[in-house]
């Protein structure tokens, strides 16, 4: 399923008719971490979203990674 018909109810019912969130997903995968980055960047600017990661995970603990212009909430 691609990016718009995650997030496009009318596209989500349409293209798959036994999705049961439709439109509402929360979770997207990318095929790399160059697109995966892109959209994270648009939709925290774009979108009226919070984005959260990216988290770096197989150590003891959850990493969370910080960009360079990152605020003192961030």
């Amino acid at each position: 399923m691609q990016a718009d018909v995650a997030l496009a109810p009318e596209l989500s019912t349409s293209s798959f008719p036994f999705n049961r969130v439709p439109g509402d997903a929360n979770i997207l995968i990318f095929p790399d971490l160059q697109s995966a980055n892109i959209a994270y960047k648009l939709m925290g600017q774009l979108g009226e979203v919070e984005t959260i990661g990216p988290i770096l995970l197989g150590m003891k603990k959850p990493v969370y990674v910080l960009s360079h212009n990152s605020s003192v909430t961030e």
